[in-house]
């Protein structure tokens, strides 16, 4: 685009804009954090020249992988395993995405700052691309591997099925409560900020390791629009800490951010890479090993700490957990959860096979084979179906959903 005609765009898209006279703005999203208003500035002439290109050319990368998977017979190649636990995972990460992109709008009324707002409709473009771009290689995994069953049981999950409605229930925080607290906090700085490095970064090494490099391609060209969105949450926090106010609300929140996500995307993730994978390098990182390195250190050390020069008081305790084999002693009853799946076959050829991984694990997870052990234990012997409780049924019988407090349990108090 010319440099004219990049102007004349930008003019048209401003004319777009009006301060509406006819009725008092109503709040849908609230908020109870207080913000000063700030200066006008707008950068979008800046988006439009870098922003769309750079964005066309990301998807012509994804594209163009996806297109080479197929004529590489990749689909062929890939481990078992590997895909078999990514037909659980690809059915509850599109929604994550689009409930990230839902939540966008909720901040543009409640932090008072244009130049924000335009990097929020820009996240906001983000995440439906990384929803579409993951919806389409779940169905090129659908469409060209040769077991596809599992694959198309998105709605089903959602509704029917425990890890599913876990997986709902935990993007639903996105766009629910006090807009700060969700879009803001629980998105933006904990989840996008330290979570998103073992899924869109841990993930994608295990995926390559297991013949499969598309899930690569499309997760690390989701990971790169990462940057602008922990922007715009770092940009919000250091708004919220200009007043002493919302100091308070900020404590709260990042304990209840940090908690949740720790607790279901850890347990998700962790398991994915300990038992989705074959490779058992004796070199390999161990999922405790990459929490340490990219959350801990990346992210509470060099992240939140430092914020405490401003006032903030960070809650020490946050590295409590998968360092100290939580992972391990957190598996059993989030391993209930996948034994509806083909995945309970797998465990069971582990504990007949595969000694060496588990004194692998055994040395970089303490405790984690003995839960291991006693859930796969369990799984051998038939087990009559339980009858619903009265209090658990609905309808025509189904189950209720379990609650999210069925998986970690109440957010530990200070």
């Amino acid at each position: 685009m010319s440099r004219q005609s990049l102007a004349k765009a930008h003019q048209k898209i401003q004319e777009l804009a009006w301060e509406p006279q006819y009725h008092e703005p109503y709040m849908k999203y609230g908020t109870d954090y207080t913000f000063r208003k700030a200066a006008k500035k707008d950068p979008l002439k800046q988006v439009l020249r870098s922003y769309f290109p750079m964005q066309e050319e990301k998807d012509n990368r994804v594209y163009g992988a996806s297109d080479g998977a197929i004529r590489g017979n990749m689909f062929r190649q890939v481990q078992e395993r590997w895909l078999e636990w990514q037909k659980l995972f690809l059915s509850i990460i599109p929604l994550p995405e689009i409930s990230a992109a839902r939540s966008m709008p909720m901040l543009f009324h409640v932090v008072p700052n244009p130049e924000l707002h335009n990097g929020q409709a820009i996240q906001m473009i983000d995440e439906v691309r990384h929803s579409t771009i993951q919806q389409n290689l779940k169905r090129l995994y659908m469409n060209n591997y040769i077991d596809p069953a599992g694959f198309n049981n998105s709605l089903r999950n959602f509704q029917g099925d425990y890890c599913g409605t876990i997986g709902r229930q935990f993007a639903e925080g996105f766009i629910t409560g006090d807009a700060i607290t969700a879009a803001s906090i629980y998105l933006t700085i904990v989840a996008e900020t330290a979570f998103t490095n073992t899924l869109f970064v841990a993930m994608p090494a295990e995926a390559a390791a297991n013949g499969d490099y598309l899930l690569p391609t499309v997760f690390h060209s989701v990971q790169s629009d990462e940057s602008r969105h922990i922007s715009n949450g770092y940009a919000t926090l250091l708004m919220a800490l200009s007043d002493e106010d919302n100091r308070q609300l900020l404590e709260r929140d990042l304990r209840y951010a940090w908690w949740n996500n720790h607790r279901v995307v850890d347990a998700a993730i962790g398991t994915f890479i300990e038992y989705g994978t074959k490779d058992r390098r004796k070199d390999r990182e161990s999922y405790a090993e990459m929490w340490r390195r990219w959350i801990y250190d990346d992210y509470y050390r060099s992240y939140l700490v430092p914020l405490e020069k401003y006032g903030l008081v960070i809650p020490h305790d946050l590295d409590r957990g998968v360092v100290e084999a939580d992972l391990g002693e957190g598996l059993r009853p989030r391993g209930r959860a996948v034994l509806r799946h083909r995945l309970a076959r797998q465990l069971l050829a582990d504990r007949r096979h595969d000694r060496r991984g588990l004194r692998v694990v055994r040395v970089q997870v303490p405790g984690l084979v003995r839960q291991v052990r006693r859930l796969v234990g369990e799984l051998q012997p038939p087990r009559r179906a339980q009858r619903p409780q009265p209090d658990r049924v609905r309808g025509r019988r189904l189950r209720l959903p379990g609650p999210l407090l069925d998986l970690h349990g109440p957010v530990p108090g200070p």
